[in-house]
């Protein structure tokens, strides 16, 4: 069972980093946030960067929510896939 999720785990992140859409969807993102800027804050003790959006794209949240959808999509399909056998 243990090599079955192995295995599993290995698809789902081949999958995740070849999949075109998933590509320029990251893609864009970075172009977007290109234009952000960084600055480093000290949060509970620990050195952490945050990007202050300047752009105030609207569609980065759209990004993330088709990359959460289609990143599940994948992860169901391939657990599926292994029921099926």
């Amino acid at each position: 069972m243990e090599a079955i999720q192995k295995d599993n785990s290995r698809k789902i992140r081949e999958a995740i980093l070849t999949d075109p859409t998933l590509q320029r969807l990251y893609a864009k993102r970075v172009e977007i946030y290109s234009l952000a800027i960084p600055k480093v804050i000290l949060k509970n003790g620990k050195v952490e960067t945050i990007w202050i959006d300047e752009t105030n794209s609207p569609i980065i949240k759209k990004i993330d929510e088709q990359i959460e959808m289609i990143t599940q999509k994948i992860i169901k399909h391939i657990n599926n896939e292994d029921k099926q056998i």
